[in-house]
């Protein structure tokens, strides 16, 4: 580790003549987020820019093989289910501002890979409006260790079905964090299979370039 970073000291990931925003999390599911999409508030505030959403086939892969085995693998799992009951829905409902507990959930808006960015959230109280939130809100609530990733595959009830009083709401998802960026789990695979660090980083990063820090500093 430390001839690694010996190595690697003073190397950073530019796009242009501006660092690139390499955010990273654990797992993608199958395909990156783009930096847009979950971080539009940076972008506006910040004029923030970052990688655009890139095809993970490692993770992909593994998720195809868990759907043929017909659940998560045991030793190194991507894929995974939770279920929300009625204290983690009140939760959603208080902090979403909503007159009771979350009773319908549906995604009002996707990206291209599936993932859910917006959703709809409907209370039990009759008559009440449906919130148009962020998905990301919804993870907060219940937690982002609970709730692993924006990347839904089925919920049952299915999606903006009523909850009877109650019940459950079960999810399955596949990977780990906001998707944008460097996915740890596909970066681990790209590397066992002979791709080299610059492979991996143009792969997650594309159209950008490794620099120097001294060779970016203006006389």
């Amino acid at each position: 580790l430390r001839a690694a970073i010996t190595r690697t000291t003073g190397q950073v990931v530019v796009r242009g003549d501006r660092l690139e925003e390499t955010r990273y999390h654990a797992a993608c599911g199958g395909h990156t987020a783009s930096f847009s999409d979950v971080f539009a508030l940076e972008v506006e505030r910040y004029d923030a820019h970052g990688p655009e959403g890139r095809p993970c086939a490692p993770c992909l892969n593994r998720a195809r093989r868990e759907q043929t085995n017909g659940g998560p693998d045991p030793k190194r799992p991507l894929s995974w289910i939770v279920e929300l009951g009625p204290d983690q829905l009140q939760r959603i409902g208080d902090a979403l501002g909503l007159p009771s507990s979350a009773s319908r959930i549906a995604p009002l808006r996707t990206d291209r890979a599936g993932r859910w960015l917006d959703a709809s959230v409907s209370s039990r109280r009759p008559g009440s409006p449906a919130a148009a939130v962020r998905f990301d809100d919804i993870r907060r609530a219940v937690g982002y260790g609970t709730l692993k990733s924006a990347m839904i595959d089925a919920l049952q009830p299915p999606a903006g079905s009523p909850l009877p009083e109650g019940s459950s709401l079960k999810i399955q998802g596949r990977g780990r964090g906001h998707g944008v960026g460097l996915c740890q789990e596909g970066a681990h695979d790209h590397a066992r299979a002979g791709k080299t660090v610059e492979q991996i980083l143009q792969h997650y990063y594309p159209g950008t370039t490794i620099r120097r820090l001294e060779s970016m500093e203006r006389p």
